[in-house]
């Protein structure tokens, strides 16, 4: 799974590998080439409840979670309503800088402005040195880009601070220039059909390009990844604002880092291999049995958190939604549901509780909502899935959902999957 230029997955000689296309992550069965083609799947009936998107976060509902100072005194209440309804676009760009750590919860409105213009000065800052190592023919001093007077002697220290800060960093050359063409060649194709990056010379793919060359210069542990352009492509699109976004970004990648790393996502996917076989073992037998047990296919799936399985509204949204770790096993919520199955089990069993102690002895607490995602568009296309008798009848499967999920009917079998779940772990 390691990410090396446009190789996405290192195997040893199987049956199959992975390539990129210029549109995205493609697969090219080892005996043919890929199709284009992405003939329409209908997903299986599933009976769940039906899922009732609630209100989120609206522009008439958003001032109500600070105080008077500026804080937000209700993150749990934000996360909350965050992932049962969404962020109206109108307010999506201010709540993002909080879902992606740019301003602090508990930051007031003053330290808001402050923090606001000491980053867009250390992300000026942070450009301008690499481009002077890297490119010094097309590189331009560090300027100021603010609505202040220059002899303003806080906008002088701030400057002079992330000047000085930005060129203690030893920049690995070699490796930067190695990053910047991967870079250069996976920008110009990223989201084109999104009218924020359509046309020829445009300016966000600039900004989307030095934000990746910036983030992989000083963040040599993790570099540049393919998929790392589709993440930042919706928080610059959101946020409209590079230095924002840089920052969004590199909070999103604090979080997510060990995705984009071999051990972080064969993790990932061992976690829905792990729920699979013990909630629909038959489904994972017939996976094993057609050499896909590993759930390779998913990859693509959690790393973009599942950009490219919808339209680009309904990625937005499920991105916040997963970003809000709302609903998480080691949540409050999913605690309440499994005590709650306790009881309901000592009242049917005169006070005797199915398992050794009645500990949660395989609700592993680790595992994200992600992996629920995973399992609901498996048990959604179950049928498919079935009927593939091939390893490239699999991957062709696959690749047909993209854009093709209908958001509220994936997340509603994902919660009756993760209720289910919870539940289940009192009993073993």
């Amino acid at each position: 799974f390691f990410f090396s230029g446009f190789k996405i997955l290192s195997r040893s000689q199987t049956s199959r590998e992975m390539e990129l296309e210029e549109d995205g992550f493609v697969v090219v069965p080892t005996s043919g080439k890929a199709s284009r083609a992405r003939p329409t799947v209908q997903p299986d009936p599933v009976d769940v409840p039906e899922r009732v998107r609630s209100v989120g976060i609206s522009p008439e509902n958003w001032p109500t979670y600070f105080d008077g100072d500026g804080r937000i005194v209700r993150e749990s209440a934000l996360r909350k309503a965050i992932f049962q309804g969404g962020v109206a676009p109108e307010v999506r760009k201010e709540v993002w800088k909080y879902l992606f750590g740019f301003y602090p919860f508990h930051a007031t409105n003053l330290e808001r402005e402050i923090i606001r213009k000491e980053k867009r000065v250390e992300y000026n800052a942070l450009k301008a040195h690499w481009r002077q190592v890297l490119e010094p023919s097309a590189s331009s001093p560090f300027e100021m880009n603010f609505d202040l007077e220059e002899e303003d002697p806080q906008m002088i220290f701030m400057k002079m601070q992330a000047d000085c800060n930005a060129r203690r960093t030893k920049i690995d050359e070699d490796a930067a220039r190695k990053y910047i063409r991967v870079i250069k060649k996976d920008v110009p194709r990223t989201d084109r059909h999104v009218a924020y990056y359509s046309g020829d010379d445009n300016i966000h793919l600039n900004w989307l390009q030095d934000i990746l060359v910036t983030y992989a210069v000083y963040h040599p542990e993790m570099g540049y990844a393919q998929g790392m352009n589709d993440v930042l492509s919706m928080l610059l699109c959101v946020l409209d604002d590079e230095a924002e976004a840089y920052f969004c970004f590199c909070g999103y990648m604090n979080a997510v880092r060990d995705n984009f790393l071999e051990s972080g996502m064969q993790a990932s996917l061992d976690q829905v291999k792990e729920i699979l076989g013990r909630t629909d073992r038959e489904l994972q037998q017939h996976l094993a049995a057609i050499d896909c047990a590993d759930l390779v296919f998913c990859h693509r799936w959690m790393l973009l958190s599942f950009k490219r399985e919808f339209s680009f509204t309904d990625a937005l949204c499920l991105f916040e939604i997963l970003s809000s770790h709302h609903l998480e096993l080691s949540s409050g919520t999913a605690h309440a549901v499994r005590q709650q199955e306790k009881r309901v089990t000592l009242e049917r069993n005169d006070g005797a509780v199915e398992g050794a102690s009645g500990e949660d002895v395989w609700a592993h607490h680790e595992y994200k909502f992600e992996c629920f995602i995973c399992l609901a568009i498996l048990r959604m296309y179950r049928g498919s899935f079935m009927r593939c008798t091939e390893t490239p009848a699999l991957y062709s499967l696959a690749n047909s959902l993209v854009e093709s999920m209908h958001l509220d009917s994936v997340l509603g079998v994902a919660e009756a999957l993760f209720f289910d779940y919870c539940r289940q772990s009192v009993h073993h």
